[in-house]
């Protein structure tokens, strides 16, 4: 084995202080209790844009939570985006009645419309404009806040709201991406192109020799909800068919005194000490 001397990035998304893993096991810094600690398609962007996309690397990710880890990732189903929107009336300011419909196409034949009118709904909403997200938003929150029993996604609505105020769009991802919990232990693949917003708890995350990032909410940094539209075509579609692209997954192999997990597409193998091991 050999130890490994790691750098330690500063993301807005990391827990601040000593609140933070990372701080602790960076033990030999000086912990700025105000400061966040985080580990934060490519041909092409890198080409055009090498300032916010700087190498030529995909991305795939492995996240292995190492406590309750709340987080967001693919599409989902086309039945339960209809029935968040049919929940929180709010949102059919920003998506047309065309857009549902196709949606709501419910046979094979018709799952190119189905492709459409997700496309359309996730494209109309994230671009629509500041203002209007922002009032909209508002709306939501300010219903929410006055149910006695909010539905989990609602509370998670709440949350984000408070921890990203005045109008990022991201606090509506909910609605459309799924949301679950990852207990210590399990972990899930993130394809390449994926969008996901890792939320709240503590993680490991693995990925491929990239640094590239399409942010599109949740974030003070640069959001470039074209390039994400453009690259997420490819996961819209399969979404349809296969669900979602989310893969989560256990320990799957015992072998002697680690436990070995492999991702299904083979990017990472990861070991890792038995608990009871001597």
């Amino acid at each position: 084995m050999e130890k490994l001397i790691c750098a330690v990035q500063n993301y807005e998304w990391g827990k601040r202080g000593a609140q933070s893993v990372i701080s602790k096991l960076n033990f030999v810094a000086n912990v700025e209790d105000n400061k966040p600690y985080a580990e934060e398609q490519a041909r092409e962007l890198h080409a055009k844009d090498p300032k916010n996309y700087p190498d030529s690397n995909h991305k795939p990710e492995l996240a292995i939570a190492i406590s309750d880890f709340q987080l967001l990732c693919g599409f989902r189903q086309c039945h339960q985006i209809l029935s968040n929107v049919k929940a929180h009336k709010e949102l059919l300011e920003l998506i047309s009645e065309d857009d549902l419909a196709n949606l709501a196409s419910e046979h094979t034949s018709e799952s190119e419309k189905n492709k459409h009118g997700l496309q359309a709904i996730f494209s109309t909403v994230w671009k629509a404009p500041q203002a209007q997200i922002a009032r909209v938003i508002q709306e939501i929150v300010t219903r929410l806040s006055k149910t006695e029993n909010p539905a989990p996604v609602d509370k998670l609505i709440l949350q984000l709201n408070d921890q990203y105020p005045g109008g990022d769009v991201g606090v509506l991802a909910p609605f459309f991406l799924n949301y679950f919990t990852l207990s210590p232990g399990e972990s899930v693949f993130v394809g390449p192109n994926e969008p996901h917003a890792y939320l709240f708890g503590d993680c490991i995350e693995c990925m491929a020799c990239s640094d590239n990032t399409i942010r599109a909410g949740l974030t003070p940094k640069y959001k470039d909800v074209d390039t994400l539209l453009v690259n997420i075509d490819d996961v819209l579609w399969n979404t349809l068919h296969l669900a979602s692209l989310s893969l989560l997954f256990t320990k799957l192999v015992v072998k002697q005194v680690v436990w070995q997990n492999l991702d299904p597409a083979r990017f990472f193998w990861l070991f890792r000490p038995k608990h009871d091991s001597k």
